[in-house]
């Protein structure tokens, strides 16, 4: 549909909920998912079941036979991709990390080397 691909094919029992526009809006891909929009926020499980219209466990469970990742490292990678342009721009690595979503900057840093294999001061540079 227009809403955007999906990664993978849903299995049989959830392709009815996928209809449903709640779920649509956490688990396609694309500028208007939940999570795309509210990665800079606390987002709890109990946040994106809610808007899926599903329990927290079938949300786990589907969030990750679609994308390949659990709910939160996927919300961890979109701020760390978010932070990469402002990275260039902004001085500050707390203020980077504040904008995206970190609670500190020495988490925001922990994860940053996680996924980016450098810290954020080298990647600056």
């Amino acid at each position: 549909g227009k809403d955007g691909p999906l990664l993978s094919k849903p299995c049989v029992a959830c392709e009815r909920a996928l209809r449903d526009l709640g779920i649509r809006r956490v688990f396609y891909t694309g500028n208007n998912s939940f999570i795309e929009e509210h990665y800079n926020q606390e987002i709890s499980l109990e946040d994106v079941a809610k808007i899926a219209n599903i329990c927290k466990s079938e949300c786990c469970r589907f969030f990750k036979k679609q994308m390949g990742m659990t709910i939160f490292d996927y919300i961890l990678y979109l701020r760390i991709q978010n932070s990469l342009p402002l990275l260039k721009k902004k001085d500050s690595i707390t203020e980077v990390a504040a904008t995206v979503g970190f609670s500190s900057p020495s988490y925001y840093s922990q994860i940053f080397k996680r996924y980016m294999k450098c810290t954020p001061m080298e990647y600056k540079k």
